[in-house]
């Protein structure tokens, strides 16, 4: 993982105060926990608690390759998405996994930006569609990317947005359109001159406008 991508992923875990674990409420009073682990390679834990508190159940995702959950969502059904990392050789992929409400692995997808890239935003829109906005660390520099899965896992497009020398997502919305909106944070040096905020639109078909 490059350098930049690597500050910049830690400055948001520090930021977020990322103790490893990540949760989301599934709309129907029950909660998801997300847990990274560590063995013979890095996983994560999913817990899911009831809505008294209780633990429904406890699944592993360890493919055998070092992952880690970096954000999750859950769709109108109450699956659960996780996008991450898998490290395999020296190239960091952007990882999208879906969970069903019982617990059971529906499916997993790789995405490769072309080189390190790591998730830092991920929504879901009504139609259960997965939009992931990953850092990618390239020639010295950061850019924001964002892709578009189906609800069984098919990539439809990735589209890029660049400014200054780095740009990642700080958050990101979908709206009924299927339109994603993301709050990007830019900076046109190193990080000690701070970041400026922008927004970007990605379209459903994948083009970009700067807002």
């Amino acid at each position: 993982m490059g350098p930049l991508l690597a500050a910049f992923l830690l400055a948001s875990a520090a930021r977020a105060q990322d103790s490893g674990a990540i949760g989301v409420a599934d709309g129907r009073g029950s909660f998801y926990s997300v847990t990274n682990r560590q063995g013979r390679a890095g996983y994560f834990q999913i817990t899911k608690l009831a809505p008294q508190g209780g633990v429904l159940w406890n699944v592993p995702f360890n493919p055998g390759e070092d992952v880690r959950a970096s954000v999750v969502a859950v769709d109108k059904e109450g699956s659960l998405l996780v996008a991450g990392t898998l490290r395999s050789g020296r190239r960091t992929y952007t990882l999208l996994a879906k969970f069903t409400p019982f617990g059971a692995f529906s499916w997993k997808q790789l995405h490769d930006a072309g080189s390190d890239s790591a998730p830092t935003a991920l929504a879901v829109d009504a139609d259960g569609n997965a939009y992931v906005a990953s850092t990618v660390d390239a020639d010295g520099t950061t850019f924001l990317r964002v892709a578009r899965f189906g609800p069984t896992g098919a990539y439809f497009w990735g589209s890029n947005y660049k400014n200054g020398r780095s740009a990642y997502a700080r958050a990101m919305t979908v709206d009924p359109s299927g339109d994603a909106r993301v709050t990007a944070e830019v900076s046109f040096g190193d990080l000690s001159r701070g970041l400026q905020t922008r927004q970007v639109l990605f379209t459903t078909y994948g083009a970009v406008v700067p807002q």
